[in-house]
């Protein structure tokens, strides 16, 4: 009986010191990742030192600039806080100890300044993605004084309290898949300052402003939740409102910062007349988590096609706007954009002019010019416009005339004008137009321009008028040897040609399905009650021998770009510089080897195709094309082959292959070499090239 109670005792005592062990492992102080070595804390501010602990335990915390000492106790929640004033920004280092049932020691500190980097893809963009000079950028990276903190892609259904991530000291290495407009931006930050710069970049490519917005700000407003069904496919990026700003903004809010830097618009161009008031809506809710107002700098999307008419210069428009904001600022790039990629390689020159916006609003620097000419107003006189300008001083164009102008009357129908510069103003006339009512410049989402100012900074494109800009787009596709077309809006008519000219000027009605019996070159567009729309539609079809007639692929398409499934080489429709028009048919680092079947023995006289070369979007011409025909299906006869190497100096173009011949065949088939990997030369050196083709003409 003795033995028993000691065997009691003794398991008493057991599992006494395993609770005890249990509860000193939970009573743990511990910090937030955010909070570590290496880390840089905002100078002359109230910092939060936080983290979590066991309720009513006591934390002692001990900065090394300081000889006070601060003390917290953990709350009900097992939470502790406290708030330290920091010193100016200096290149000494410190440490930070933290005392409690554990210690910490934070080692490696700065003072200095602070900056969140945010937004989609341009943002994301790393010096390993392929930027402009990158060996000699990267190699002077070596800068210890600029701290980098890196969050991964999380999503969170709800706010979170912590996320994963740590400081790190800014050499070629680390910075190499960082991003590189923020890294670019606070390397002229630290030059210009001589001070200690931390970056935190919370950026994730292809996501709309939604994400980055709390959810019940979406959900709660009407307008914004209209229009979630409008943004692309959610298989490949976050869609859900909040879920970026619950996981990567949310746990970053009681780290102190001065501003944030955002470079983000291009998946908002499916709804861009929404995003002028959520755009405003998202930097208002920042400024409220961190309760305080941020400065908030971003970038104006570069001009690109996106396919949908005007939805690009709506966007910008709408970043324009949003300089009512205060404390705002905002960079021009369509100087050093790229009309056929969506992701510009020069991001060194991005970065500074944000960085020279920082400079100026936040630092004082009254010593440089930090933005490009930016409308604000107009006068009309007689049968010209005056346009009023601010960051306008030495106003003047890159070469010859004003490029990119537009006029309209009453009617609001737009022709091409003249731009003539007076006074750091510019006047403009249209002989199309004696009573003018509106100008328009760079308006559209290929629009350039070549206006800038003394500091060769462009100017963002601008329209005078405020009249609602229809977006109404014709659907036009084709459906067993008939073009059929449509729109989404009941009430609109919808007006078209055959050769490309304006519908607007001598468009037919259309009202029922069109049986051409050649290829054609349809333009469309919608007038709606409303007035025309300001969009246009494109439909290049080719009929032909092997228009429609079944495709046998040996080599699978990516599913990126299917451009129409099997039948995409035959289906008449023709690709544009655009590779996302939905009619190439793309290879990632695959051959192409197709077979066509004209169904029976035909005469044959051509043979065409095409394909695209995009260096940019690392799309290549492949090296070898070759043409066979066949009476059976089985023994092919070689009728053309065309070899091809690339080079750097090559412009985006579309390539031809044909050849003329006289013979009969019910086969053709098509092969195609791609180059395999990108060359030596091309930024994405090694890595998998991409092969489109589209449509294959046989007369």
């Amino acid at each position: 009986m003795r033995v028993r109670n000691n065997n009691v005792i003794a398991s008493w005592m057991l599992l006494t010191c395993l609770v005890i062990g249990l509860q000193s492992a939970i009573a743990q102080v511990r910090l937030p990742a955010i909070l570590s070595d290496h880390m840089v804390l905002q100078a002359n501010r109230m910092v939060s030192i936080w983290g979590w602990c066991n309720t009513g335990e006591q934390v002692t915390i001990k900065p090394g600039w300081t000889d006070s000492v601060f003390v917290a106790e953990g709350t009900n929640m097992a939470k502790w806080q406290v708030r330290i004033p920091t010193p100016q920004a200096s290149t000494k280092t410190y440490t930070i100890r933290i005392e409690a049932s554990n210690q910490i020691v934070i080692e490696d500190v700065l003072i200095g300044e602070v900056w969140l980097c945010s937004g989609q893809s341009n943002m994301e963009w790393s010096m390993r993605s392929g930027i402009d000079d990158r060996e000699s950028l990267q190699k002077k990276a070596d800068v210890p004084e600029i701290r980098l903190f890196q969050v991964p892609r999380t999503t969170a259904d709800y706010p979170q309290d912590d996320l994963p991530g740590k400081w790190v000291v800014c050499d070629p290495t680390t910075v190499e898949t960082f991003s590189a407009v923020g890294y670019f931006f606070g390397k002229q930050l630290h030059d210009k300052l001589l001070v200690p710069v931390g970056l935190i970049n919370s950026s994730w490519g292809g996501t709309p402003a939604e994400v980055w917005t709390p959810a019940e700000v979406v959900n709660n407003d009407p307008e914004f939740s209209a229009t979630l069904n409008l943004l692309s496919d959610s298989r490949w990026w976050p869609r859900t409102p909040g879920v970026l700003y619950n996981a990567m903004i949310y746990p970053l809010a009681s780290f102190p910062i001065q501003g944030a830097i955002w470079y983000q618009g291009e998946s908002n161009t499916a709804n861009p007349i929404v995003y002028r008031r959520l755009f405003p809506a998202m930097i208002e809710s920042w400024r409220q988590l961190w309760r305080a107002p941020i400065s908030f700098y971003f970038v104006q999307i570069a001009p690109y096609n996106y396919g949908t008419p005007l939805v690009g210069a709506m966007v910008r428009e709408a970043q324009l706007l949003t300089l009512r904001v205060p404390h705002t600022g905002m960079t021009v790039v369509s100087d050093i954009g790229n009309l056929y990629d969506i992701h510009p390689r020069n991001k060194f020159d991005v970065g500074t002019r944000l960085a020279n916006i920082a400079l100026a609003k936040d630092y004082g620097r009254t010593d440089l010019e930090y933005s490009g000419p930016l409308f604000i107003g107009d006068d009309i006189q007689g049968d010209r416009m005056r346009i009023r300008f601010d960051h306008a001083s030495g106003l003047k164009t890159t070469g010859g005339m004003v490029t990119d102008l537009e006029m309209a009357g009453s009617d609001r129908v737009f022709h091409p004008a003249v731009g003539k510069i007076e006074n750091n103003q510019l006047v403009v006339t249209c002989d199309a137009v004696p009573e003018p009512a509106a100008v328009r410049y760079a308006f559209s989402n290929l629009g350039v321009g070549n206006l800038i100012n003394e500091a060769g900074l462009p100017a963002s494109s601008f329209r005078t008028d405020n009249w609602p800009v229809i977006l109404e787009t014709v659907d036009i596709r084709q459906e067993n040897g008939q073009i059929i077309m449509s729109s989404a809006n009941s009430n609109a008519e919808i007006y078209y040609t055959l050769d490309g000219t304006d519908p607007m000027v001598s468009g037919m009605h259309y009202s029922e399905p069109l049986s051409p019996a050649g290829s054609v070159k349809i333009l469309a567009k919608a007038k709606t009650p409303q007035g025309w729309s300001s969009s246009s539609t494109q439909f290049e079809w080719v009929n032909n021998l092997a228009t429609n007639n079944p495709v046998s692929l040996y080599t699978p398409y990516a599913k990126e770009y299917a451009g129409g499934g099997v039948n995409a080489i035959t289906n008449g429709k023709k690709g544009s510089m655009n590779p996302s028009d939905g009619n190439w048919q793309g290879y990632k680092g695959d051959d192409l080897e197709a077979v066509i079947d004209l169904g029976e023995e035909k005469d044959i006289s051509k043979i065409k195709t095409q394909f695209l070369e995009l260096q940019n979007s690392w799309i290549f011409p492949p090296s070898r094309v070759e043409f066979a025909v066949s009476k059976n299906g089985k023994k092919y006869k070689t009728i053309h082959t065309w070899n091809y190497s690339v080079n750097a100096s090559d412009a985006p173009r579309i390539i031809e292959v044909a050849k003329f011949i006289k013979t009969s065949a019910r086969y053709i088939r098509i092969q195609a070499k791609s180059i395999g990997t990108c060359p030596s030369w091309h930024l994405g050196a090694g890595q998998p090239a991409w092969l489109f083709v589209d449509e294959v003409e046989v007369e």
